[in-house]
């Protein structure tokens, strides 16, 4: 991790170590929001240079995202009335996200790290479609309330 870059050499598929999807190292770029928490985390782990991105308690090992979805992520959100559909469903926000915040096919395939035409067969093909846009933007609301919430906790109300 750069500071505001990650580079993954190595995923971790149902239990098994491989090489990337493509077999070509990646550069992913992070969102402000992103980065922070990822600061936090390096700080967290004193810096690391090399290992798994996300580990065990041990180290040993990546998490057990399976878990971390069901017991974490599937619990959070329906604390705020939001059901839990899986990473892939995250993906596909993400890429709808891009392709209604405007980005281009080229922008959202590297982004994605898919092939344009993949892209554009699983993210142009709707890009007018008011669904996505409603339901990102209660996503976005709720993401607001919640971090309202959390400043109002944590410093007693004072802004």
């Amino acid at each position: 991790m750069t500071e505001d870059k990650i580079h993954v050499k190595q995923a971790y598929v149902v239990g098994t170590s491989k090489g990337t999807k493509t077999g070509k190292n990646r550069t992913v770029v992070m969102l402000p929001q992103l980065r922070n928490r990822m600061k936090l985390w390096a700080m967290t782990w004193k810096y690391p240079t090399e290992g798994w991105v996300f580990p065990n308690q041990t180290g040993t090992a990546p998490i057990n995202m399976n878990d971390l979805s069901s017991r974490v992520i599937a619990t959070t959100l329906k604390k705020f009335g939001l059901e839990w559909q899986g990473f892939y469903s995250a993906r596909r926000g993400f890429g709808t996200m891009l392709v209604l915040a405007g980005a281009t096919l080229d922008e959202v395939a590297d982004a994605m790290g898919n092939s344009p035409d993949v892209v554009f067969k699983h993210y142009f093909k709707d890009r007018d479609s008011t669904l996505a846009a409603k339901g990102i933007a209660k996503l976005a609301a709720a993401m607001d309330e919640h971090e309202m919430n959390q400043k109002t906790l944590t410093t007693g109300g004072a802004q």
